[in-house]
């Protein structure tokens, strides 16, 4: 023990403690059995000072066997054991975030639902961890090869990349299989995964122009899948190709000549060709693209113009890569003609989006395209012209919302800004039909009738001259949506008349209406018949009965409409002349309505 001694200011007195005597208190601690029987006789000892004998300790050696793989013992046959264990999706290299196979899992979900990149990053992972998993590599070249088929939706550059990416993948998977002999693989997975890699490079193949390669893989997949028609279909395809291809330079004439002519349908045709023997071309891109985008194949004139813009890069990065030392007039020419190339395929693209109304994407591209030749006077107007479309479509949309909330003159004057604000005499009868509709829900007849009016002449007068830039043929007055704006103005200003006491006017445009929607119905009915071949009954039927509730629609109104001036005439009219005129008039129309 050890003493303490604390001095006190107060009293100058020291205090020493008494020594404390540790070995004392130890040996009164009871330790053996003795102990606890005179503990259990002496009443004064307490019980909970009684403690159990101390067991004897033993030392065991536990020794272990050396490991040749990661978590798997030295015994049996390795890669049996491994491949069964992989297929219950047990533990085999710690934790279960590392392991190859529950990345390969993730990448499959990521591949289901649509996220590729994702599916990418898993697939990677899995292969760091295991180099011969080769479905990895079967399922990352899928993913490159989706992204390339959505390259469009994602405004993707790099879709050459990703050829290439899917070629590689697909060309180590083939030799993973036909060299490493243990794999986790049945003959009959290996064999299907042996397929489906050759016809994945069979198709990047194809789109890098390696024809011969393409036909080489195809005829390995045919043999595995004998009267698969697709495979037959694309071999045909290329073999053609390959014939074509001694001749390239006189379908290029004769494709060029065919354009000055203005055939475009026969221009398309010798471009098809071409492309397909020179699918890494802008310049033939570009041209089929805008011969797509003339015949009115939007989304194809998108795929080839953004496949221009791709290959263009591609072309530019092999440039940097090369060594070839030219002078710098030549360098400067090169790069201008680039530019104007560049240029011209911004602009294609951007006419793509603004026909399929996607005006953001028109302006981004129409602006680039300017950047590249700021002294251009058509993408100049191109790009006042797309803005003015956003402006129209926000109008639009706002005189919509305000019309649902029954806010009919805001919705109104938002229409009348439209007009005042938008010189596109084009749009401008679909804007009169809509604020036709706001001056009859707020009773003013007179505007109503106006609007309607001006609308239907405007399509007349469209008809024999078509206003500049219009997307929409009037020459072709038998397609639904030209028909369903002159029913709507019919039905919009017979109302407006009726409503003004105008029976004999409104009820010529109820029957011009009625003969309208009776086109529409025959050619809604033709449609669904020539669809209908190789569909089910079924889904026929559903066509034509959405057809004909939109003209139980129709016919509803103008009936509600007859019917209430019907009852108008029976409680003011004193002559019964006009009652009787009325009834029987309601009598014939009726029948039609129905």
């Amino acid at each position: 023990g050890t003493s303490m001694i604390n001095n006190n200011n107060n009293n100058g007195q020291k205090k020493t403690a008494e020594p404390s005597a540790t070995k004392e208190i130890w040996a009164s601690i009871p330790y053996s059995e003795k102990a606890i029987n005179d503990a259990n006789d002496d009443s004064k000892s307490s019980s909970s000072n009684c403690l159990p004998p101390v067991r004897q300790t033993k030392t065991i050696r536990v020794s272990f066997s050396k490991k040749s793989r990661k978590g798997m013992p030295l015994r049996g046959d390795h890669d049996a054991e491994l491949a069964k264990i992989r297929r219950e999706r047990k533990d085999t290299s710690g934790p279960l975030q590392e392991q190859a196979v529950f990345l390969k899992d993730k990448g499959d979900k990521f591949f289901k639902n649509g996220d590729y990149i994702a599916g990418i990053n898993a697939y990677t992972a899995a292969i760091n961890k295991d180099p011969e998993m080769v479905q990895c590599y079967s399922n990352r070249a899928g993913c490159y090869l989706m992204l390339f088929r959505t390259a469009v939706a994602s405004d993707n550059r790099l879709m050459i990349h990703q050829l290439r990416s899917c070629r590689s993948d697909c060309s180590t998977a083939i030799d993973i299989l036909n060299t490493v002999k243990h794999l986790e693989l049945t003959d009959k997975q290996r064999q299907l995964c042996l397929l489906k890699c050759h016809i994945k490079r069979g198709q990047a193949y194809s789109e890098l122009g390696d024809l011969k390669d393409a036909v080489a893989d195809f005829l390995v997949a045919a043999q595995r899948m004998k009267g698969n028609k697709e495979i037959e279909i694309k071999i045909q395809r290329l073999g053609e190709l390959l014939k074509n291809a001694e001749k390239s330079d006189s379908l290029k004439r004769s494709c060029q000549q065919a354009l000055s002519k203005n055939n475009l349908i026969e221009a398309k045709k010798l471009l098809d060709l071409l492309v397909g023997i020179s699918p890494l071309d802008p310049n033939l891109r570009v041209q089929r693209a805008h011969c797509l985008m003339k015949t009115g194949y939007f989304v194809e004139s998108l795929w080839d113009s953004t496949m221009a813009l791709a290959t263009l890069d591609d072309r530019n990065q092999v440039d940097l890569d090369s060594e070839e030392e030219t002078s710098m007039a030549e360098s400067l020419k090169k790069v201008r003609n680039k530019q104007i190339l560049r240029s011209r395929i911004l602009s294609v693209r951007a006419g793509g989006y603004a026909a399929l109304h996607k005006y953001e994407k028109a302006k981004d591209d129409y602006e680039s395209a300017l950047a590249l030749v700021p002294t251009h006077p058509d993408l100049q107007k191109a790009v006042q012209d797309v803005k003015m479309l956003i402006t129209a479509r926000k109008l639009v949309k706002q005189s919509k919302e305000l019309f649902a909330k029954h806010k009919y003159f805001k919705a109104a004057n938002m229409l009348t800004t439209f007009l005042k604000k938008i010189p596109m005499p084009h749009l401008h009868i679909s804007i009169l039909c809509n604020r036709s509709a706001c001056y009859l829900a707020s009773r003013e007849y007179d505007k109503c009738v106006a609007d309607c009016t001006r609308a239907l002449n405007f399509f007349h007068a469209f008809k024999e001259q078509p206003p500049p830039g219009s997307d929409i043929d009037f020459s072709q007055d038998d397609t639904p949506r030209t028909l369903g704006w002159l029913r709507t103005s019919h039905i919009r200003r017979g109302s407006a008349l009726c409503w003004q006491g105008k029976l004999e006017d409104g009820l010529k445009d109820y029957l011009m209406a009625l003969t309208l929607q009776k086109k529409i119905e025959k050619i809604q009915f033709v449609a669904s018949q020539s669809e209908g071949e190789d569909t089910k009954d079924d889904d026929e039927g559903k066509r034509i009965d959405s057809s004909n509730q939109n003209g139980i629609i129709v016919g509803w109104e103008v009936g509600f409409v007859f019917s209430l001036f019907a009852f108008l005439y029976l409680l003011f009219s004193s002559s019964s002349f006009q009652l009787v005129l009325v009834i029987s008039f309601m009598s014939v129309l009726m029948p039609h309505l129905t």
